[in-house]
């Protein structure tokens, strides 16, 4: 059904968007793992994960809710909310992006622990939880 396909895409591009608004988190717990670590200072280093974890998981839940509790709203981003097509999108597009928020603090979560280990120069963990989570996918 093209209008179902419409509201996936657009639904994503919604979650995407939102979820590039905490994007910055992984990018940052790396480095401040890294520079923990650098001065071998592993307590500094554990603290600096578990505020990053912390703060996905805080992001996320207001990811969530957004996404879960407005999604008529978010979804105004990429869809017209008047008459004809993009109404009808709306329809199927709701409950899509309603379940799909649930993946939010996961999401964050993920690429907040990946980064954490790429802050101790350890690559090798990442890929093989990856390789496992893609094979039982």
């Amino acid at each position: 059904d093209p209008l179902a396909l419409a509201a996936q895409s657009a639904a994503n591009q919604c979650f995407f968007t939102v979820y590039f608004l905490a994007a910055f988190l992984p990018t940052i717990t790396a480095p401040l793992v890294a520079q923990a670590l650098g001065k071998e200072d592993w307590d500094e280093g554990g603290r600096r994960v578990c505020e990053g974890m912390f703060l996905g998981n805080v992001l996320g839940g207001i990811f969530w809710l957004l996404l879960g509790v407005f999604p008529r709203q978010v979804l105004t981003m990429v869809l017209s909310s008047s008459e004809g097509a993009g109404n009808r999108v709306m329809e199927y597009a709701i409950p899509y992006l309603r379940w799909r928020a649930w993946g939010m603090i996961p999401a964050l979560f993920s690429a907040t622990g990946f980064a954490a280990y790429r802050g101790m120069l350890n690559t090798v963990t990442p890929l093989k939880v990856s390789l496992v989570t893609n094979l039982l996918n």
